[in-house]
């Protein structure tokens, strides 16, 4: 990155270049595990236990 960039300058670049790969990101993971998703959506159980446990898979999977 060029140097003469301020601080804010560069903050505000870095965050459009991670939002920009994570809307990429959430675009191939949707693309890839569409019949997953399709099949998730169909399930009756959305208990809050359920839900805490797809979204921690979910974490784990994104390594996040």
């Amino acid at each position: 990155m060029p140097t003469d960039l301020s601080e804010d300058k560069r903050i505000e670049r870095e965050t459009a270049l991670r939002e920009r790969f994570r809307k990429f990101w959430m675009g191939s993971v949707a693309d890839a595990f569409k019949d997953d998703l399709e099949q998730l959506r169909k399930v009756r159980d959305t208990s809050s236990s359920t839900l805490n446990r797809l979204a921690n898979a979910l974490f784990w999977m994104l390594g996040t």
